[in-house]
């Protein structure tokens, strides 16, 4: 695959991401647990508990090993010494067009 074709590819997923994962764009993970047995019967889960984040304005989000939730996900964290915002610019910025 061409390197345009890999940066197109990338730009594409980013667009993906971003709107997929919109509702976690600035909020603030306030707790993280295990599935009680009544969420994963209620989320007709089956195998091993996932972890749950609670994010500070109450929603839940859940690691999964695929789209359809067939158990439990992991993530990948990278921590830095330098602040999420700059580091998420310098990762995630749009190339320029016009300098092309």
């Amino acid at each position: 695959m061409s390197d345009d074709k890999k940066l197109e590819q990338t730009m594409k997923m980013t667009k993906y991401y971003r709107n997929e994962y919109a509702p976690l764009i600035g909020r603030k993970i306030v707790d993280v647990r295990s599935m009680f047995p009544e969420e994963m019967e209620a989320l007709l889960w089956s195998g091993e508990a996932g972890a749950m984040f609670t994010l500070d304005d109450g929603s839940l989000f859940i690691p999964m090993m695929d789209e359809e939730g067939n158990g439990a996900g992991q993530l990948f964290v990278q921590e830095t010494t330098r602040p999420a915002k700059t580091s998420r610019q310098e990762m995630f910025q749009e190339p320029n067009k016009e300098a092309s």
